[in-house]
């Protein structure tokens, strides 16, 4: 556990030192935030809400939503890379694992990044929507719990993309059909809540909806039932898809043995 203690501290560590990047993802953030704060009061009007939702609950939705996509930033991107220099081979030397390093590494970075965009995202949210009435219980789950099991699940499914290069050139178009698809089914800009019914019950077998909704939902609208049904879902798909990259990863070793590196 040290090594990967350390993978996480100097990733943490790295990250902070680009701070452009830092606040590149901020300001993007803060725009993203000010252009549907502003939509929703134009759509809603002042002290009206949506199915139970007021214009401070969907826009907080939205920066919690965002915070667990943008946290992992490129992660992908670095797996991808050392894959395609030959870079992974003599990372294989280390006494850890590499998928496990690269985790740890990942979640450093996200750490900082996630940090990063709730110090900027929250004073805007406030700024022009004001702060919804919030149960502690679900800011303190959700925040604490839920969108941290969210972001390595996040994680996990960037190091499996990434991992795609073994066997595709280019492994970006999965990470923007992987992305596009948890926009839609994992409720990024409106609750599954608002969803027809039948999307609803789709969205409610796959990862997306643990990963964006379920968090999301706990913080701004407290509800024990789903937070707890969250969390084990959570849960349940950190298993499926640590396997599958266990699987995956033990599948590309060999492929890299075999073709001498």
């Amino acid at each position: 556990m040290r090594p990967l203690l350390a993978a996480f501290v100097m990733s943490a560590r790295e990250r902070l030192r680009y701070r452009g990047d830092l606040a590149g993802s901020a300001v993007f953030l803060a725009i993203i935030v000010f252009i549907f704060a502003r939509l929703w009061q134009a759509v809603l009007g002042d002290g009206a809400d949506l199915r139970g939702y007021t214009v401070a609950q969907l826009v907080l939705y939205l920066l919690v939503a965002q915070v667990v996509t943008m946290s992992p930033g490129m992660l992908h991107q670095r797996i991808a890379e050392d894959v395609r220099s030959g870079d992974l081979a003599t990372q294989l030397l280390r006494p850890v694992s590499y998928v496990a390093w690269e985790l740890a590494r990942g979640m450093g970075a996200s750490l900082v990044r996630a940090t990063a965009l709730v110090v900027v995202g929250v004073p805007v949210a406030l700024a022009f929507a004001g702060l919804p009435r919030l149960d502690p219980r679900g800011v303190a789950f959700g925040m604490l719990v839920l969108v941290p099991a969210a972001m390595v699940l996040q994680a996990l499914t960037r190091i499996l993309i990434g991992l795609a290069a073994f066997w595709f050139e280019d492994s970006n178009p999965f990470h923007w059909i992987w992305q596009k698809v948890s926009f839609v089914l994992g409720g990024l800009f409106l609750p599954l809540d608002l969803y027809p019914g039948w999307l609803r019950a789709v969205a409610s077998w796959l990862p997306f909806e643990a990963m964006l909704y379920g968090p999301a939902r706990t913080v701004i609208a407290f509800d024990a039932d789903l937070a707890w049904t969250t969390a084990w879902k959570l849960g349940a798909w950190l298993v499926v898809f640590g396997l599958v990259l266990v699987a995956t990863y033990a599948r590309a070793s060999r492929r890299l043995q075999l073709n001498g590196g």
